[in-house]
């Protein structure tokens, strides 16, 4: 039976190589990915509130809004575990002047302009989105500007919508 030495397989500690393996948690790439994870889990969460049970059937068209956030969430998510980074987990604090207070606060305001309000509010966190989606992809990676290219063009399309039944309506 032959017998190769630990030497000649390469398997001794003194010929791994030194360098220890990092997850880049500090990168300023992933930092914004991250912080642009936490403002699209942040979107979910206001549509989520706006669309829900209870709330005013008035805004029940944007009910779709809530999932396309959710997977773009999901989309950054993976593009941060892709650069070896650690997902965010919660969402931003406060975005395009939503929160808690201020949802409560339309929430007892005349169907009409609750409407209003919200969906210029809304049409605005869109246009937030369609631009920083814009910069993320003049800044990022190739294999990932088609991801960021295809957020910011739902982006757009949310915020036409949004706009939308403002123009058409008589309020």
């Amino acid at each position: 039976m032959m017998s190769l030495g630990a030497d000649q397989t390469g398997f001794l500690a003194k010929n791994w190589n030194q360098a220890t393996p990092t997850t880049f948690r500090s990168s300023p790439w992933i930092d914004r990915l991250n912080e642009l994870l936490r403002e699209e889990l942040a979107a979910t969460e206001i549509y989520r509130t706006l669309t829900g049970p209870g709330s005013n059937s008035l805004m029940s068209f944007a009910s779709g809004f809530t999932d396309e956030h959710f997977q773009a969430a999901r989309q950054l998510a993976m593009l941060v575990i892709a650069q070896r980074g650690v997902p965010a987990d919660r969402p931003a604090t406060v975005m395009a002047g939503f929160n808690k207070a201020m949802l409560q606060i339309c929430a007892l305001m005349p169907g009409d302009i609750n409407h209003r309000f919200s969906c210029t509010r809304l049409a605005a966190l869109e246009k937030y989105f369609c631009t920083t989606y814009a910069a993320m992809a003049a800044n990022a990676p190739a294999a990932d500007v088609v991801i960021f290219d295809q957020l910011g063009t739902r982006a757009a399309d949310r915020s036409l919508l949004l706009r939308q039944p403002l123009s058409r309506s008589n309020l």
